[in-house]
C-alpha cells in the first residue's frame, strides 16, 4: 500500500531530523560547519515536504510534529467526549478521585456542535479538568474527525508525555495510576487491551502481508485477523502511552484516522479498534497487550447447559456458566479487576441520556432502559454468542458461556457500592420538573 511506504518514508525523515537536530543541540560549533548546516536544512525540508502531505489537518501551532513531542509533560488522562458522554465522564472523574486518582485529566471534542455550552460548563466545574476543542487545534474538515476517529487525535494532542486514554463509557474499578507501572507497559511503552473473542471470520492475512512491512513480526502473525480466529484483536476503550519514547505509534495512529487512510482501514476493520496496535506494526515500535483475556461483568452466571447457536453440540450440551451483558471486565497484571467498559445500563445508554436531558430525572427515568446488575464476573476462555440468536440491533444481549469448572468471583462490596454512587450521582444531575401548580 503506497500510503504504508510513504508513512515509513515520514518517519525516516523524522529520524533523521531527530538525530542532526539532537546532535546540533549537543556540540553547536560542530554543527556550525557549512556541511552540517546544510545536512540539517536539508533533512528539515525533507521532513517538511512529508509533513505538508500526511499532516494537512496539523494547525500552525506546531510546525512539525517534533515541535509537538517537545511540548509533551507529566502524566494524565485523556478522554474524547460528546455531549451524550458528558454526565459519564464527570461522574466517572468524581469517582476517580475517590479512588485517590489525582492525575489531571484532559476532555477533547469536536467543536460546539460536538458538546454543547452546558456540557463544557459541567466538566469544567470540576477540579483538574480541562475540556480542549480538538476543530481549534486540527483542521476537522481535513482530518476527517469524527467518533472513533477521535480518539487517536486525543492521544496525540493531550499535553501528556504519559497518558491513559479512556473511552467515555469506560469505568475504573481502582486507581488507573497503576497502569502507568504496570510491567507490559515498562517494558513497551504502549499498552493495549484485548477485545472478547468473537466472531471467527476469514483471515485477513493478504491484506495484513500488504500493509505491514515484510517480514511481518510475530505479533502480527499470532493476531486474530491473521488467523481468522476472531473479528477483533484490540478494545480500544483503554490504552496507555508513554508519547515521548513512542511517538512515531502515537502519530502513525492518528495518520491511520484521518482522511483517506480512515476510509481505507474502517473497511478492513471495526472502526479505530485495530488502528492503534497496526500503526505500531507499520513503523516498527514496539507495544505490548495486557497479560489477561476480556470477561464479561453482569448478574450472577447460570450453571446449565447450552452455548452459541450453531456451536458445537456436544459442548452444549454440557453444563457451563452463562450470564449476558454488554459489560466487558479488564484485569490488571495481577489479575484483580481493573476497568469496564459500556457503562452500566443494560445497553442504549445513549437512550438514558437523550430521554433524561429531553424529560428531566422523573417519568423519563421510568421509560429509560434498567440498571444492569453488575456484580459477578468471569473471563475467556469460554465462547460468546448473542442470546436466542437475536442481532444487538434485534434487542439482543452478548452472552459468555465459561467452563463449568471456571468459578465466577462477585466484585468486592466497596466495589459496588462505588458503582451505586456513579449511578446515583449521575441521576443527580437530571433532577425531576417541579410539580404543576
Amino acid at each position: 500500500m503506497a500510503f504504508a511506504l510513504t508513512l515509513r518514508a515520514y518517519c525516516g525523515a523524522l529520524d533523521a531530523y531527530d538525530a542532526l537536530a539532537a546532535a546540533a543541540e549537543r556540540r553547536p560549533a560542530a554543527a556550525a560547519t557549512p556541511a552540517a548546516a546544510a545536512a540539517l536544512a536539508d533533512a528539515h525540508a525533507r521532513m517538511q515536504r512529508a509533513h505538508a502531505v500526511l499532516l494537512p489537518w496539523l494547525r500552525g501551532a506546531w510546525p512539525n510534529p517534533l515541535a509537538l513531542r517537545r511540548a509533551y509533560a507529566g502524566r494524565g488522562i485523556a478522554v474524547a467526549a460528546g455531549s451524550r458522554q458528558a454526565a459519564w465522564v464527570y461522574t466517572h472523574v468524581r469517582h476517580l478521585r475517590r479512588l485517590g486518582c489525582a492525575l489531571p485529566v484532559e476532555v477533547f471534542y469536536n467543536g460546539a456542535a460536538d458538546l454543547d455550552a452546558d456540557a463544557v460548563a459541567l466538566l469544567a466545574r470540576e477540579p483538574g479538568v480541562s475540556v480542549l476543542d480538538l476543530s481549534r487545534l486540527v483542521d476537522a474538515a481535513a482530518a476527517a474527525l469524527e467518533t472513533w476517529s477521535m480518539k487517536a487525535f486525543t492521544v496525540l494532542l493531550s499535553s501528556f508525555a504519559e497518558v491513559i486514554l479512556m473511552d467515555a463509557d469506560a469505568i475504573f474499578l481502582r486507581d488507573p495510576t497503576l497502569l502507568f507501572f504496570e510491567p507490559p507497559y515498562a517494558r513497551a511503552g504502549a499498552l493495549f487491551y484485548r477485545d472478547r473473542l468473537v466472531v471467527p471470520q476469514r483471515h485477513q492475512r493478504a491484506w495484513l502481508e500488504a500493509v505491514l512491512p515484510a517480514p511481518l513480526s510475530p505479533a502480527a502473525r499470532a493476531s486474530r485477523l491473521y488467523s481468522g480466529a476472531g473479528s477483533h484483536d484490540a478494545e480500544s476503550g483503554v490504552a496507555v502511552y508513554n508519547k515521548v519514547k513512542r511517538f512515531k505509534g502515537v502519530l502513525a495512529a492518528a495518520l491511520l484516522n484521518s482522511g483517506a487512510a480512515k476510509s481505507y482501514f474502517y473497511e478492513h476493520v471495526y472502526g479505530d479498534k485495530e488502528t492503534f496496535w497496526l500503526a505500531h506494526e507499520m513503523v516498527r515500535e514496539p507495544y505490548a497487550f495486557a497479560a489477561h483475556p476480556a470477561g464479561i461483568l453482569g448478574p450472577r452466571p447460570e450453571l446449565r447447559p447450552g452455548g452459541p447457536p450453531g456451536g458445537d453440540e456436544r459442548v452444549n450440551a454440557q453444563p457451563r456458566h452463562h450470564a449476558c451483558a454488554e459489560q466487558i471486565i479488564h484485569l490488571a497484571e495481577d489479575g484483580a479487576p481493573l476497568w469496564l467498559n459500556a457503562w452500566l445500563v443494560t445497553r442504549d445508554k445513549g437512550a438514558l441520556v437523550d430521554a433524561l436531558r429531553r424529560g428531566g430525572g422523573g417519568g423519563a427515568a421510568a421509560a429509560a432502559p434498567a440498571w444492569h446488575p453488575l456484580q459477578w464476573w468471569t473471563t475467556e476462555p469460554g465462547d460468546w454468542y448473542m442470546d436466542n440468536g437475536r442481532s444487538y440491533n434485534d434487542g439482543g444481549l452478548t452472552c459468555f458461556a465459561a467452563p463449568a469448572e471456571s468459578v465466577p468471583r462477585r466484585l468486592s462490596g466497596d466495589t459496588l457500592a462505588a458503582l451505586q454512587r456513579i449511578r446515583d450521582e449521575f441521576m443527580a444531575l437530571f433532577p425531576p420538573p417541579p410539580p404543576p401548580r
